[in-house]
């Protein structure tokens, strides 16, 4: 559910379906969705291999992505842009998750 709903969300504000996400293409802007869709999922509990099967990707690369989030945050004012775009729509989903898990 919360992985789903985590997709419709980039799918909605970026106009990337998840076949795409899930595809090999590396595509800047598909590799900052899954940037930030790694970084949640890791932030709400789920491990690298978890994260790594939900995206078709290998674990050492949602390490990767996970590892360097915060310097891309810094230094790479695209990724910031398009963070900032999903933040608040991903912090609601986060907090509406909790609530219903309570």
């Amino acid at each position: 559910m919360f992985v789903d709903r985590l997709f419709e969300i980039v799918e909605k504000e970026f106009g990337i379906t998840k076949e795409e996400l899930l595809s090999s293409n590396r595509r800047r802007e598909l590799v900052v969705c899954r940037r930030i869709i790694s970084y949640y999922l890791y932030d709400n509990g789920f491990s690298f291999y978890q994260i790594a099967d939900i995206l078709k990707r290998d674990r050492t690369i949602m390490y990767f992505y996970i590892q360097t989030f915060d310097d891309e945050l810094k230094f790479n004012k695209m990724f910031y842009k398009c963070h900032e775009r999903v933040k608040y729509k991903i912090k609601a989903l986060i907090n509406e998750s909790k609530q219903v898990s309570e």
